[in-house]
């Protein structure tokens, strides 16, 4: 039985509207936000190396500080976590980036901060054997009380298995609130780490929805965390495929499944009721709910130079040949 349903793309491509339309589902449960804490820097993709393959005394406890802040960043206590969310308002406009995971939409929304931290902890204690007075030569600096952590090293499918169940039961909670039976997540670098997500639930199902890339290179150019040009954008877009192309072959074919989002756009019914063969579960009419029809396609062609648009087709040439967008 399916309960994990990952959305990824290069971001831009419509990871967070497909994420809304199957959110519909009356067995679905859609994260209103991207979970981040599974795949980005500091997160359980480091974690997990720290104290298994690549453990050492110093990594394990340099990970585990990290992981712990990240998941104290997401969830702060409520006086400090109002002054990140005015800091996030404010400080970007002159020129600093704001503090991490500062989210107006967070897990604060979805379970009680007492569930989350109980989670956490239990997960550290199951990690961490003990804590000690001291530091070592690369400890952080000026760090008042300095302690070690003293990490257990583990066989990498141990840890995995333990990182799985952190993450599930996070999850449940909002999914059982709600009564469904899956819950999905929408970070759309998820297909650059898809065997990693594959180790932790083996049943997982994971959707690509990919668009134009030209249009992605436009999209990207709106955003803080764009490329300043046509060859920055093209250049990470390109990364991004190839790498998913690596993983791919990493799962079984049943594991995952592409979707074009124009094809979403132009035939909405058709490629839901594809989606949800692939998922296992029945088709659901709420889903047609959400209109797609606006769907910014071929924007390329109004956004972009003459310029930009030949440096676009020139990096990406093999990419739009192997999703089948003309050059």
């Amino acid at each position: 039985m399916v309960e994990q349903i990952f959305i990824g793309g290069t971001g831009r491509s419509g990871t967070t509207i497909l994420s809304r339309v199957l959110g519909k589902h009356h067995e679905i449960y859609r994260y209103p936000f991207e979970t981040r804490f599974i795949i980005d820097p500091d997160g359980l993709i480091d974690l997990v190396p720290a104290l298994s393959d690549e453990w050492s005394p110093w990594k394990g406890d340099a990970a585990v500080r990290k992981f712990k802040r990240m998941m104290w960043e997401f969830y702060p206590p409520k006086i400090r976590g109002s002054f990140r969310k005015l800091a996030r308002q404010a400080i970007p406009k002159i020129g600093i980036s704001p503090p991490r995971y500062a989210l107006w939409v967070s897990y604060k929304d979805i379970i009680p901060r007492k569930e989350f931290k109980r989670n956490v902890d239990e997960f550290i204690e199951k990690i961490v054997y003990r804590e000690f007075k001291g530091y070592w030569v690369g400890s952080d600096e000026y760090r008042f009380g300095s302690k070690i952590m003293a990490t257990k090293r583990f066989k990498r499918k141990e840890i995995i298995e333990l990182s799985g169940n952190l993450v599930n039961s996070i999850s449940r909670y909002p999914m059982k609130k709600e009564g469904k039976n899956i819950w999905l997540d929408h970070t759309p670098f998820n297909i650059l780490h898809a065997s990693l997500l594959h180790e932790m639930f083996p049943d997982m199902k994971l959707i690509h929805i990919y668009r134009d890339p030209r249009d992605v290179v436009s999209s990207y150019k709106t955003k803080s965390w764009g490329g300043n040009s046509a060859l920055d954008n093209a250049l990470w877009i390109k990364g991004i495929l190839e790498k998913w192309e690596d993983e791919k072959r990493k799962i079984p074919k049943e594991t995952y499944c592409e979707v074009r989002m124009e094809d979403m756009i132009k035939n909405p019914e058709k490629e839901l009721k594809k989606l949800v063969d692939f998922i296992g579960i029945s088709f659901d009419k709420k889903m047609m709910e959400i209109d797609l029809s606006k769907g910014h396609t071929g924007r390329w062609k109004g956004d972009l130079s003459k310029k930009e648009m030949e440096i676009t087709e020139k990096t990406l040439g093999d990419i739009l040949k192997r999703y089948g967008y003309e050059s």
